[in-house]
C-alpha cells in the first residue's frame, strides 16, 4: 500500500512536472499553503468564540442556579415563618378554647 501511494505520489508529481514549470509550482503551493493558513486562522477565531460563548452561558447559568435557590431559601423561609406563626395561632386557639370550656364548666 505504502508502495502505491508513492507511486501515486511520484506519478503526481511528474505530471506537474511536465505540465508546469517549477516556479510556478512553487507558487501554486505557496497559494494553497497561504490559503490554508488563513482557513486556519478562520477557525481558530470562530473556536475562540465557541469558546467564549460557552463561558457566557456558563456564567449565565451559574447565575440563574444562585438566583433559584436565593428564592429557593427566601420562599423556604417565608414558609417557615408562616407555619411557625400559624403553629403559634392554634396553639393560643387551643388554650382559649380550654378556657372556654372551663368557664362553662363553672
Amino acid at each position: 500500500m505504502e508502495r502505491n501511494k508513492k507511486t501515486y505520489e511520484d506519478h503526481v508529481l511528474l505530471k506537474l512536472r511536465r505540465k508546469y514549470s517549477k516556479d510556478e509550482t512553487v507558487a501554486a503551493l505557496n497559494k494553497k499553503v497561504s490559503d490554508l493558513e488563513i482557513e486556519k486562522g478562520m477557525l481558530i477565531d470562530e473556536i475562540e468564540e465557541l469558546k467564549e460563548k460557552v463561558e457566557n452561558q456558563k456564567k449565565t447559568l451559574i447565575n440563574y442556579t444562585k438566583k433559584g435557590i436565593e428564592k429557593k431559601y427566601k420562599y423556604k423561609s417565608l414558609f417557615e415563618a408562616r407555619r411557625e406563626l400559624c403553629d403559634k395561632q392554634a396553639t393560643q386557639i387551643l388554650k382559649l378554647q380550654k378556657e372556654i370550656e372551663s368557664l362553662n364548666q363553672k
